[in-house]
């Protein structure tokens, strides 16, 4: 039975103190202490939008737990921290990265992502910018400055994707140079290609009247992994064909440190994504 009510808004909202004390530690605290919330049988909450928090209810109420959308983690997440229900808060984080990884860029737009770094800021979910400032790095200088602006994101995270921007377009300049150097040596695109490729320990392969390169190995070693990643990189930006397995060993590698590795860093969001699938799921 109900022993305390709620006032959100226009909203009464009959609820138990056991089990809003065993989900946050501010309700906990809110009704032990020898303040008024102790013992009164009705506490407004001001401030608070009705539906946003009957959601944030219904996460942890028996009997009435609902799914967290891409939807409702942006409305719960603020919740979730200030009464401090930190399962819910990284259940939301986890459902916003979900909606990033899973959306194409071409329907996502800069704003919506400077939302979720906002977001991110705000409540300190390092992984969310982490992915934000990756997936922003992307967009053209004139979106990415206008949505910036307009969500009022943090100097050091401006700088941040600013830097990492510079830093793919260094490599695709160098590779591009690279590639145009190779190619007044070669005279053909695939005899350039070849050259690039052999030199990180590349190999190809014909395949439905194309040519794929994978990796192979040098001295009886495998290729460095460093060395996959920027053949990788090089594919992408070239539009050539290549073998999507990551190969390492894993008594000299692994994947955390591959994900910390610079030559990671800087590959373009969808590769960076096909490999965490691959490396993650594999």
């Amino acid at each position: 039975m109900a022993d305390v009510t709620l006032i959100v808004g226009d909203i009464r909202i009959p609820v138990v103190k056991a089990v809003l004390s065993m989900a946050s530690p501010v309700f906990q605290e809110m009704f032990k202490n020898e303040v008024k919330e102790k013992t009164a049988t009705e506490i407004p909450l001001p401030g608070k939008d009705a539906d946003s928090f009957i959601t944030f209810l219904r996460c942890f109420y028996p009997n009435q737990k609902e799914p967290i959308t891409a939807k409702s983690a942006l409305s719960t997440l603020p919740l979730a921290c200030e009464y401090q229900v930190s399962w819910l808060a990284d259940v939301c984080e986890n459902r916003i990265l979900e909606e990033i990884r899973k959306s194409e860029k071409s329907t996502t737009t800069c704003k919506k992502i400077c939302e979720y770094l906002k977001y991110a800021e705000i409540f300190n979910r390092s992984r969310l910018v982490n992915l934000s400032v990756d997936v922003l790095s992307e967009y053209s200088l004139n979106e990415r400055d206008e949505a910036l602006i307009m969500h009022n994101i943090s100097e050091n995270n401006k700088w941040n994707i600013t830097r990492l921007a510079c830093r793919k377009l260094e490599l695709f300049q160098t590779d591009t140079k690279q590639l145009m150097a190779k190619l007044s040596q070669e005279k053909t695109f695939n005899k350039a290609i070849a050259n690039i490729f052999s030199a990180y320990g590349c190999r190809s392969s014909s395949y439905d009247n194309s040519i794929t390169w994978e990796h192979t190995y040098i001295n009886n070693e495998l290729t460095p992994v460093r060395w996959q990643l920027d053949a990788k990189r090089m594919a992408h930006e070239f539009g050539v064909r290549f073998d999507t397995t990551l190969i390492f060993d894993k008594r000299k590698c692994t994947i955390p440190e591959i994900f910390n590795c610079e030559e990671y860093k800087v590959l373009p969001y969808a590769i960076k994504m096909q490999l965490e699938r691959e490396l993650l799921n594999g």
